[in-house]
């Protein structure tokens, strides 16, 4: 079996926790993200009676914990990598693109492992992911 491990904390990204994952041979994963503070949607009525419409509420806490917009720290603990990629406009939205593809590429091989996990985790547009997982895997064949 293999483990990734998806941290939403900057306090896990440090040289003791990856010293641990690396003696068990667990995978940090690499994420990137766009942690935009959340935007709940609430339906109201403007009181004289008319139907209800959407309005947008901030929300103070950010969906992806305390990790800044873009990548996690890019550390190799195992002899596999796993790239989660949350989407480049919000939570789990937004189509990443050929040039970012192209950047996933170089960052596989660069990392020299055998078995490379990528999830495209930006399902909530449509078919952003399912692009973006076809423009990655066009440009290892």
């Amino acid at each position: 079996m293999r483990l990734a491990f998806e941290f939403r904390s900057q306090d896990w990204y440090c040289e003791d926790v990856y010293a641990v994952l690396r003696a068990n041979n667990w995978c940090l994963c690499i994420v990137h993200l766009a942690n935009h503070a959340r935007v709940k949607r609430q339906l109201v009525r403007d009181g004289e009676g008319d139907p209800f419409y959407s309005v947008a509420v901030p929300q103070k806490k950010y969906w992806g914990g305390d990790l800044p917009d873009g990548w996690s720290p890019r550390v190799f603990t195992a002899d596999f990598a796993y790239f989660r990629l949350h989407g480049p406009c919000g939570q789990y939205v937004g189509e990443y693109g050929a040039r970012f593809c192209r950047e996933i590429e170089g960052f596989i091989r660069s990392a020299g492992k055998r078995d490379n996990f990528v999830m495209f985790n930006n399902t909530d547009d449509g078919c952003s992911a399912v692009w973006d997982a076809l423009a990655t895997q066009q440009l290892f064949k």
